[in-house]
């Protein structure tokens, strides 16, 4: 038995016997009822597996009372009860409540309490994402200063890039704003669009925005200054925008939420304490809360109900287990935060601020963002001349290859558990062999094998970091593409051979140059994920690195060019960073190449023609390292290239990226993944369709 949930349980006992009628009061009434006793409104709520679910609650309740052994049976059917029936989400209508729930009619009987509630809940709002064609909203967020919104910086990222306070934007083409009504059964208040992103805190999963013309009754929270991670027991109450989530069952979401989402909730219950909780690439000491959330209440204000003051910023959780929360102590005693013009309840709280280095990083980073990958503009032709002055120019690279090392098994943790081997075809045969007997070209922080027939990687391998200190070794030079490609203003990227495999198992850069504008040449290990280094020469190779032909494969440019990133992969790369436990991913990718493939006829060498077969989807695995060890989330893209003319080649705007499981791409590719990494498979799980639910929410 886990001594932790055990403990966890007895604590939620105590609460019980201090609450109105006790543990006696609870157990003889209408949630615990015998059918003979029940209410028929009691009754009604229950199927015959709820019935049975009641029963073993009230065995184990009545088990703890008296301090019995409890066995596992006894906690999976309290938890259930607990975190269902003892944690109600109640509506919220004209701004008014009423609660029912035997446990909590204090939060409306008690007419300060209400009354306090109510006149918190005009300034929480739902973040509303205009022209999201997927997604009409992000989470929750509340007014915490003049003017001044505070919600998630994963709800931010949705509609909003950069890190820090200094150079943010929004995303080409997205919006946001914030609705303060969308309660039940009222019409929906005007939404007042957010004018600017103010910060997305480097450490927390805290963002600011700003917003015009709020109303005088949108009034201003107050972070406390109290340290929520130290006060176990408080009774609390979430208040946001609950919204169905696959990540919990359906039956139990349908039933305590009486099938409304989308809609303001009170969600009332207490906090846990401190927690570890993996979140942007590093554990953060979160304050632990046993409210009844759901995604859409991501942002949402973590109220004190004896002061009405703000304790925590909700930020995630785990069914069954325990939510998270930003104490607000943290932010309080933030400068940069008061700075933005944060309302706290009392003096700035001396805390130690232990991400003081984030924000250093932040600030440097801000400085070098990389520019947007376009095409050169083309020189005007001198009259009767053929040609423009545009060169084809190979950026620069090390040609000596005897200091490559290429992808480390061992780059989430020494420890077996954390490593990741690489990939082994299923046909040995399908490998190009390399010059000197081998089958893998290792290159800087990255590695990969080429098939023999296709002349594509058969897959890539890369280890991936956003450690600052490894991004940017060498503060004050650039690490811009263009700087670290050496091109001019009028040069074009010339891909380039590697020497090391005959050329015959590659495909030339002019085939990707005279293609009738078909293709784009896709990095298949993206350039920046591997532009890294403990110095600046390392981070200038694995640049170079990336653009050898052997990483290219062809993608339309809608594709590989896609404004909203979700395309190119980025942002499924980013979500996954967004929870978990360090900056360092490994990636496995590459085309999923088929014999069904369809045939483009290309340029090669001296006029030759060249024929390649297209691949119509490729696949990733992503591999991070979680609380729980390494954690494997899979995914194939699948491009519809069914209207392609492939005389005049149509770009097709239809990529779809889809969750896979690992065996499912294992099937697909040929490629053996090895069980330590099939064991970590996320497929199905609540971190996978979050994923998927953060990335397809980036999208129109």
């Amino acid at each position: 038995m886990d001594a932790k949930r055990t403990e966890r349980l007895k604590k939620y006992v105590t609460m019980i016997s201090k609450s109105r009628g006790g543990l006696d009061g609870l157990l003889a009434g209408p949630l615990f009822a015998e059918p003979s006793e029940a209410p028929p409104s009691a009754l009604e709520s229950f199927s015959a597996p709820g019935l049975a679910l009641r029963d073993a609650a009230r065995s184990a309740l009545e088990t703890i009372a008296i301090d019995g052994p409890l066995t596992t049976a006894f906690v999976a059917n309290t938890e259930a009860i607990i975190s269902e029936e003892l944690r109600p989400a109640i509506d919220i209508t004209g701004g008014k409540f009423t609660v029912t729930h035997p446990l909590w009619t204090h939060l409306s009987d008690d007419t300060e309490l209400r009354e306090r509630i109510e006149g918190l809940l005009p300034s929480i709002g739902r973040i509303e994402l205009p022209g999201n064609k997927k997604f009409p909203y992000g989470g929750t967020g509340f007014v915490i200063g003049d003017g001044v919104i505070m919600t998630n910086r994963h709800v931010a990222e949705i509609f909003a890039r950069g890190l820090g306070d200094r150079r943010l934007d929004f995303i080409t083409g997205a919006q946001a704003g914030i609705d303060f009504v969308r309660e039940f059964g009222t019409p929906s208040g005007p939404t007042l669009l957010v004018s600017k992103v103010l910060m997305i805190h480097p450490y927390w999963d805290m963002a600011l925005l700003a917003v015009d013309g709020l109303d005088p009754r949108h009034k201003p929270l107050k972070l406390a200054c109290r340290d929520a991670r130290h006060l176990v027991g408080t009774q609390i109450a979430v208040v946001g925008y609950p919204a169905f989530d696959p990540r919990n069952p359906a039956d139990i979401q349908k039933d305590l939420f009486n099938q409304r989402f989308g809609v303001k909730r009170l969600q009332p219950g207490e906090l846990q304490g401190q927690v570890q909780a993996a979140s942007f690439g590093k554990f953060v000491p979160a304050a632990g809360h046993d409210c009844s959330t759901l995604g859409g209440n991501s942002g949402s204000a973590v109220l004190d109900l004896a002061s009405g003051e703000v304790l925590g910023l909700h930020f995630g959780g785990v069914f069954h287990d325990v939510n998270y929360s930003v104490p607000s102590i943290a932010l309080a005693s933030d400068s940069r935060v008061l700075d933005a013009g944060v309302h706290i309840a009392g003096p700035r709280p001396a805390a130690v601020q232990d991400w003081i280095n984030w924000w250093r990083a932040a600030d440097l980073n801000e400085g070098v963002r990389d520019e947007a990958p376009a095409a050169a503009p083309l020189a005007p032709a001198a009259p009767g001349a053929g040609t423009s002055t545009e060169a084809m120019v190979e950026p620069e690279h090390d040609s000596d290859y005897s200091n490559r090392t290429g992808f480390a098994a061992d780059f989430l943790g020494a420890e077996a558990a954390f490593r990741v081997a690489l990939p082994a075809a299923r046909d040995p045969a399908a490998v190009a062999p390399l010059l000197d007997g081998g089958a893998v070209l290792h290159y800087q922080n990255f590695s990969l094998a080429m098939h023999a027939r296709r002349r594509l990687a058969l897959f890539t391998a890369s280890n991936i970091t956003r450690e600052s200190i490894l991004r940017n070794p060498e503060p004050g030079r650039k690490t811009t593409r263009t700087a670290l490609s050496g091109l001019g203003p009028n040069d074009r990227e010339k891909w380039f051979l590697d020497p090391r495999m005959d050329a015959r198992y590659q495909l030339p850069d002019i085939f990707f140059t005279k293609d009738r504008q078909a293709f784009d040449k896709g990095h298949i290990v993206r350039r920046d994920d591997v532009a890294w280094g403990a110095s600046y020469e390392e981070l200038k190779r694995a640049n170079g690195d990336s653009y050898h032909v052997t990483n290219c494969s062809p993608q339309v440019m809608g594709f590989n060019q896609s404004a909203g990133g979700i395309d190119n992969w980025g942002d499924l790369e980013n979500s996954v960073l967004a929870a978990a436990a360090t900056e360092r991913l490994t990636v496995l990718a590459g085309p999923v190449l088929k014999g069904e493939d369809q045939v483009f006829v290309g340029v090669g060498p001296g006029g030759a023609a060249i024929r390649a077969r297209v691949p119509s989807s490729f696949w990733k695995v992503i591999v991070a390292r979680s609380a729980d060890g390494l954690a494997a989330f899979g995914f194939v893209l699948e491009q519809d290239l069914d209207d392609v003319q492939w005389e005049e080649f149509v770009v097709p705007d239809n990529f779809l990226p889809m969750l896979s499981s690992l065996e499912t791409i294992q099937d697909l590719t040929g490629l053996a993944f090895g069980q330590a990494l099939l064991d970590a498979d996320q497929y199905g799980s609540e971190a996978a369709i979050e994923l998927v639910v953060r990335g397809a929410a980036r999208v129109d």
